[in-house]
């Protein structure tokens, strides 16, 4: 069949007028991806970037000069002028968000300070009243304090903020309590932070699917499969390793395989992603390497086979490397029959 040959560069359709379209139900969701990608940008949306940037920008040198004050000058200030400034920021902070809304982008980074300044003035509130409290209470306090404004904030940087916060409890948690305590592995821990990031990766993907404005960037999706992947590879790694095993090394190899096979069917068919491929493809061959290296050390571990076990995961790179390769090519195939 003869491609048709377009004289304008992009369709006579806006982004607008056809997530208007979608969302109304009119247009199928293949037909609005593809012409999603070759639709002409609104001069609108060329200013909301460049706001969007200088927003970026101005604040982030505004947060390293307060951030460079205060850490000069922390040291040196009484208790009651630490909680007043915090306490002036965070309301502030709320203020302003409540002002701008959650559908803009001033509101959601507000919402994003006033959840940062929350977490310093519970460290601060256990530091000068020595609440005996362990830093994995304090951050799942925090975690628990400001999730109503990540739930309505509509920002995937207050999301990853709040998972990062829950992450960092859970871990805390295992090193505190729950492995010198109660004898549970990292795999126990490992494998419900695991299966959090997965819940999140599909409400990701059902909501990129829709064409929800807050979701259309991929980093979410990178970070969240890749965190998920490595939480499941490292106790398959310790079960292939070692000889012992729990229930939790054991549940984390289908969840994984449920994770890659899936991942792949999506990222490779439905919506190409060479970067998630790269991660799927890369997690596969470590553990590949693992178990290779496993059964070739079985029988022994003499000198001369450490050269053959090298060759063996050159091998098992090299043609992971030539299946993402390969993988690029359809891809950028497809993309040139979708733009011909």
């Amino acid at each position: 069949m003869a491609s048709i040959k377009r004289d304008k560069p992009h369709s006579s359709l806006d982004q607008k007028q056809l997530r208007r379209l979608y969302g109304e139900g009119l247009l199928p969701e293949s037909v609005f991806r593809t012409f999603l990608v070759e639709s002409a940008p609104v001069r609108g949306d060329w200013h909301l970037w460049f706001r969007t940037l200088l927003l970026v920008v101005g604040s982030a040198l505004v947060l390293a000069g307060i951030f460079s004050f205060f850490a000069w000058n922390w040291g040196e200030m009484r208790p009651a002028v630490k909680f007043t400034l915090l306490e002036t920021g965070l309301a502030s902070a709320v203020l302003a968000a409540m002002l701008y809304g959650e559908k803009r982008s001033e509101g959601r980074f507000f919402l994003l300070i006033a959840s940062m300044l929350t977490g310093a003035l519970l460290r601060l509130c256990a530091q000068v009243y020595h609440s005996g409290a362990s830093a994995w209470e304090l951050l799942a306090g925090w975690s628990l304090l400001i999730f109503g404004w990540v739930a309505v904030g509509r920002s995937a940087l207050l999301w990853g903020l709040w998972l990062g916060v829950v992450h960092m409890a859970f871990i805390l948690f295992w090193t505190h309590v729950a492995g010198p305590v109660y004898g549970l592995s990292f795999a126990d821990v490992a494998l419900p932070l695991a299966l959090l990031d997965i819940f999140f990766l599909l409400l990701g993907e059902r909501g990129w699917s829709r064409g929800l404005k807050w979701l259309r960037e991929k980093w979410p999706r990178h970070l969240l499969l890749g965190i998920s992947l490595f939480l499941l590879c490292l106790p398959v790694l310790e079960m292939i390793l070692s000889r012992d095993s729990s229930l939790g090394h054991v549940l984390c190899v289908p969840v994984w395989l449920l994770l890659a096979g899936g991942g792949y069917i999506r990222f490779r068919r439905r919506f190409p992603d060479l970067i998630a491929l790269g991660l799927i493809i890369a997690s596969g061959c470590v553990l590949l390497s693992a178990l290779a290296g496993r059964l070739f050390f079985a029988g022994g571990d003499g000198g001369g086979s450490l050269f053959v076990f090298a060759l063996i995961i050159l091998m098992i790179a090299g043609a992971g490397a030539y299946w993402l390769w390969r993988l690029a090519g359809e891809a950028t195939v497809a993309e040139e029959w979708v733009h011909d």
